[in-house]
């Protein structure tokens, strides 16, 4: 089902309406939400930046597609399966919530449904979970779903042996659903602990191309740009993705000076918790240190520039996880981008005012469901098949394309 529909109601005044189904629990069934017209030119003053983090900042999209993969082997896919499908599947499992995301992997595998594959990586991802919760609140989810599972008292052993032979009509969504969800989380945090973002490293993620010399620029650390500083960025832009159209040195000026006049506030919004927001961006920042330690700069815009990158909460003035929502309402519901909003403190110009960069469709309808106009889509390989409907501008050639067309997004 797509996430928009036309909905011609007289309240709206013919406006698209967002329409979002909610949980069992909760009423109304759906949630409708107006969605803010895509603005057709730059913002004139820039009071914020939006990031998000999973594909945009960083590359961790092929880390989760993986771990989705292993729920979809542990749910009886079997051997010779080849994987998620990037045009069909991928515009389902990037950007949305892990439930969501999971309730789409259980219903891929129904009919490949396999008790006896499933019920013994339950009990191995509980047994890790509850020796090592990543927090208070996924200990109290795995209680949660040790309930669901009858297992909240009873013998492991036991208990895999009567539910390996079980009928699959037996295991309900929700059964699956909290046993899927273990296993997830499982091995997330296993892939936590060895995070190492910079390179590949193993682990499945690196950062978006281009993102050191972005972040030197936007967070104005590098006012005033001399030439030979333009002419360096420009040219670690036009390496991180060569073919594109090149990013000039012009470019980089230009908006080195915009981001000095309007002096906007950057953030992060992400539906990913807060734990492992702060794994991410922590390497982020020091993969961001590593390289900006090697460009020849003079010493104090060195300095300054290896300041703000120190920590997230120095290059970052907002972070906004889905520790601060509900799993049920996190994009593409505009809630995290309310919250966001919210930090900021503005008025109803930050509406206006507000440049987001989301790199799948689910991120970009939650920017526009919370009225924001200015939204720039950053397709990447796994998002490239999504549809942008609330985008105003799409890249697909990383920030150096971000660049380069600047001042198509804020006004010099």
């Amino acid at each position: 089902m797509p996430y928009i529909d036309s909905l011609p109601l007289e309240a709206f005044s013919g406006a698209r309406c967002l329409s979002l189904p909610n949980t069992v629990s909760a009423y109304p069934p759906h949630e409708l939400y107006p969605l803010a017209h895509p603005a057709k030119g730059p913002v004139a003053r820039l009071q914020a930046v939006l990031l998000d983090m999973d594909g945009t900042l960083v590359y961790t999209e092929p880390l989760y597609l993986g771990i989705l993969e292993g729920v979809a082997r542990a749910l009886g896919v079997g051997a010779a399966w080849k994987g998620f499908d990037a045009v069909q599947d991928y515009p389902r499992l990037i950007g949305n919530s892990v439930t969501t995301h999971l309730h789409y992997v259980i219903a891929y595998c129904s009919e490949h449904f396999a008790p006896a594959c499933f019920v013994p990586e339950v009990a191995r991802s509980l047994r890790a979970n509850a020796a090592h919760a990543m927090n208070c609140d996924r200990a109290e989810e795995t209680r949660h779903h040790m309930r669901v599972l009858g297992l909240e008292h009873g013998d492991a052993e036991a208990w895999c042996a009567t539910w390996t032979v079980a009928p699959p009509e037996a295991m309900g969504v929700e059964w699956r659903l909290a046993g899927a969800t273990e296993i997830y989380y499982a091995a997330l945090a296993e892939a936590l602990t060895q995070m190492e973002p910079g390179g590949d490293g193993g682990n499945g993620i690196r950062l978006a191309e281009g993102l050191a010399p972005f972040l030197a620029l936007i967070s104005g650390a590098m006012h005033p740009v001399r030439l030979e500083e333009a002419a360096l960025l420009a040219g670690i832009l036009n390496a991180d993705h060569p073919g594109e159209v090149a990013c000039r040195g012009d470019d980089a000026i230009a908006m080195a000076a915009t981001i000095a006049r309007d002096q906007p506030r950057i953030g992060v919004v992400t539906s990913a918790t807060g734990l492992e927001a702060r794994a991410i961006l922590g390497g982020i920042c020091k993969e961001l240190t590593r390289q900006i330690g090697t460009w020849p700069l003079e010493d104090a815009k060195r300095e300054r520039l290896l300041a703000r990158c120190a920590n997230a909460e120095a290059l970052f003035e907002t972070i906004t996880t889905a520790s601060e929502s509900y799993e049920h309402r996190l994009k593409p519901h505009p809630d995290l981008y309310r919250i966001a909003l919210g930090k900021l403190g503005a008025g109803e110009s930050i509406l206006e005012e507000t440049l987001v960069f989301e790199d799948s469709e689910a991120g970009t309808v939650a920017a526009g469901a919370a009225g924001i106009r200015h939204v720039c889509a950053l397709a990447t390989e796994q998002t490239r098949h999504h549809r942008y409907p609330q985008a105003s501008w799409m890249c697909s050639g990383g920030f150096g394309e971000v660049v380069r067309r600047w001042a198509g997004f804020v006004a010099g």
